[in-house]
């Protein structure tokens, strides 16, 4: 690894369109709502979402990474 870049995304709409850009490779816990998950894992075929439970969105939130 040559160079990381950290972002700072609070928006999770544009946090999700920068994933789905190639833009971002990484996105920490609690970002999305599950429905925004299920649309990473139909159309972000080079990355993975992990579901974990959580009380913040009262349900469960997924972060994405590369795999």
């Amino acid at each position: 690894i040559d160079k990381i870049r950290i972002m700072i995304i609070n928006d999770p709409n544009t946090a999700m369109a920068n994933v789905l850009a190639g833009e971002v490779h990484f996105v920490t816990n609690f970002t999305f709502s599950v429905d925004q998950a299920i649309v990473l894992e139909q159309q972000w075929a080079d990355g993975r979402v992990l579901y974990s439970p959580t009380q913040r969105r009262l349900g469960s939130c997924a972060s994405a990474s590369i795999v």
